[in-house]
């Protein structure tokens, strides 16, 4: 994925976003995720303001909603958004947890490997705005894989856990979910994951906690996301 604070990362975005394509509604997303206005996207997209405000909005909402994910949580836990090689990480005595967010309304149902979304005009809503759903439990193991590569460079005294959830963010989605390998939920649900979801992994030591929130605000401070 593209490191939205590398400026090479950044030119290649800009170059992207120039060109139409299937991909250009991830690329659309990044570049509000990477702090563009609407009007800096529709100058190199020339996509309809409109439909820019609708993806914006989204994208904002993301934000918010994980964010508002560790409400009435203890100082045991911190996000970290933007800041890492995956786009939302909290951090907490469990370790890392990569947080897997989507934006679907309506109906989705996971079984096993299969993943469905139904909802009224979702084709109109993934060409301007609403990113297709995908496998967001292929997105969780290539995200953990990518956060425990970034721990292992630290060489942190501790081993550090590292887990994912995927977190349905829309206040109007339906979750049907069976035998699937990562924890699925929606927002509402996430504090609860992370204060008794994670009670099968290991504790991190105070020490070891410390050592970590040095990193992870070593990363903040450096701009890097690798």
């Amino acid at each position: 994925g593209l490191d939205l604070l590398d400026e090479d990362d950044l030119v290649k975005l800009r170059r992207e976003l120039k060109e139409p394509g299937p991909e250009r509604i991830f690329h659309l997303a990044d570049a509000f995720r990477a702090g563009m206005s609407v009007e800096d996207v529709h100058a190199l997209s020339f996509v309809d303001p409109w439909f820019l405000d609708q993806i914006e909005e989204l994208i904002d909402a993301e934000v918010d909603v994980v964010h508002r994910g560790l409400d009435g949580l203890d100082k045991r836990y911190a996000l970290y958004s933007y800041y890492l090689p995956s786009d939302h990480v909290v951090a907490s005595h469990h370790g890392l947890t990569v947080i897997i967010s989507r934006p679907q309304r309506g109906v989705v149902s996971a079984q096993g490997k299969r993943w469905q979304h139904r909802a009224r005009w979702r084709w109109f809503k993934q060409i301007f705005g609403e990113p297709g759903l995908g496998r967001p439990d292929l997105d969780a193991e290539v995200e953990t894989s990518r956060m425990k590569a970034w721990v292992a460079k630290r060489n942190l005294s501790e081993e550090i856990p590292v887990s994912a959830a995927v977190v349905f963010v829309h206040p109007q989605v339906q979750l049907t979910v069976a035998d699937v390998a990562v924890p699925v939920m929606t927002a509402s649900q996430l504090p609860d994951h992370l204060r008794q979801g994670l009670n099968d992994l290991p504790i991190v030591s105070t020490a070891g906690q410390k050592e970590l929130r040095r990193a992870l605000d070593e990363a903040v401070q450096s701009g890097k996301r690798k």
